[in-house]
């Protein structure tokens, strides 16, 4: 089932972030970005933080396991009009639903868990009056740019340079109302 984070769930969401990142991002980032920047306990003590207030985390729990999670946050960001290329329009003023943060155990993948926690992710966004999900994924996450389509999400052809990872993250869109 999916359901609101708790502060009890802060260390285990954490654990899947940092196994998470280790296991799908080791060819784009390396190691020192994963091994040596990156920790469990680092990660803990600001999602805790975040888990104490108004904060958009919903985690997958099955047999009092909890295998996946997502954040959700309003989009900040305006998109503006259609990009040459792009796969899809989008509305400059749209409301819309960002999904800041999807992940599922690696152990636990291949299950459905992911697509439940996207589905869940529409309704909420749906059910707030959000017109669109929007969501960013590194260009060269072919695995998860696969899933996004999947799961009905357009490439929208904005684009934005993480200097921080050396990386292009690209945007990606679904219509929810």
């Amino acid at each position: 089932m999916v359901r609101q984070a708790q502060l009890s769930d802060a260390e285990r969401i954490c654990e899947i972030i940092i196994y998470g990142w280790r296991t799908a991002y080791i060819d784009f980032l390396g190691e020192e970005a994963l091994y040596k920047d990156m920790s469990v306990v680092k990660r803990y003590k600001t999602l805790y933080t975040t888990l104490e207030s108004d904060h958009g985390f919903y985690v997958y729990e099955e047999n009092g396991i909890v295998k996946g999670f997502m954040r959700l946050e309003q989009c900040m960001e305006q998109d503006e009009g259609k990009v040459e290329g792009a796969a899809i329009d989008v509305e400059e003023s749209v409301q819309a639903m960002e999904l800041v943060a999807i992940y599922v155990e690696p152990y636990f993948k291949g299950r459905g868990i992911g697509s439940k926690l996207i589905q869940e992710a529409e309704k909420i966004a749906a059910k707030q009056s959000q017109a669109e999900m929007r969501l960013w994924v590194l260009e060269n996450n072919h695995l998860s740019r696969k899933f996004y389509e999947k799961n009905g999400y357009a490439v929208t052809g904005h684009v934005k340079w993480l200097e921080k990872f050396g990386q292009n993250e690209v945007r990606y869109v679904k219509r929810v109302l």
